[in-house]
This record gives C-alpha cells, sequence and structure tokens, in this order.
C-alpha cells in the first residue's frame, strides 16, 4: 500500500458532488486498453454491483500531458483511471478485513 492523496481525491469529489469517509475507501490506479476501456469500466461496475462489500464512488481520469510522447509511446498509451470505492457493511469498520476483501476483489477484477 501507499499513501493516498486524499486532497486530490477531495477536490475530484467536491467537483463531480460525490462524497466518501477516507477510512473506508479504496482507491486503484487502473491501466485499460485505450480501445477498450469503455468495456473493462462497464463490466468492473458490474463486479461492484454485485459486491457485497464495495460500492463505486466514481472513476478519475488521471491527467496526463501526452505532449512529450513520442509516436510510438503515444499509440501504446494505456487510458489511465483511478476506480474509487468505498466498503460497505461490516468491512468498513475493520481495516484488516477490508484490506483483504479489496485484495479479493482486485483479483477478481
Amino acid at each position: 500500500m501507499t499513501q493516498i492523496p486524499w486532497e486530490i481525491f477531495e477536490k475530484w469529489a467536491k467537483d463531480e458532488n460525490k462524497s466518501f469517509d477516507r477510512e473506508k475507501t479504496i482507491v486503484g490506479t487502473m491501466f485499460l486498453s485505450q480501445s477498450r476501456y469503455e468495456k473493462a469500466i462497464k463490466e468492473i461496475n458490474g463486479l461492484i454491483e454485485k459486491s457485497d462489500n464495495f460500492e463505486l464512488v466514481g472513476w478519475r481520469e488521471i491527467p496526463t500531458d501526452d505532449s512529450v510522447l513520442g509516436v510510438m509511446a503515444a499509440e501504446a498509451k494505456p487510458a489511465l483511471y483511478h476506480l474509487i470505492m468505498q466498503a460497505k457493511g461490516s468491512i468498513a469498520s475493520d481495516h484488516d478485513m477490508l484490506e483483504s476483501k479489496a485484495y479479493l476483489f482486485r483479483k477478481k477484477m
């Protein structure tokens, strides 16, 4: 795990009229295929909807500066997103259980 820059996500949430509780929130960085990222997001959203442990807060597109990329790098560049989810139910108050369920969810994705 790494430290999460909460200020970035709190600004995003405010701009998107969303809210979350830091203690219950999971953030994942997603590197998705440019040609199939919309399908991947839809499938991941479906997994979250079926989950007993998490609810979707939203997707944040990660800003990038593509002007510095060469032709080959630009063609191969993935779509970069943050997936923000919030724990629900009894795992929301148990940090170890939250990490365990997040790990299992990541494997399922």
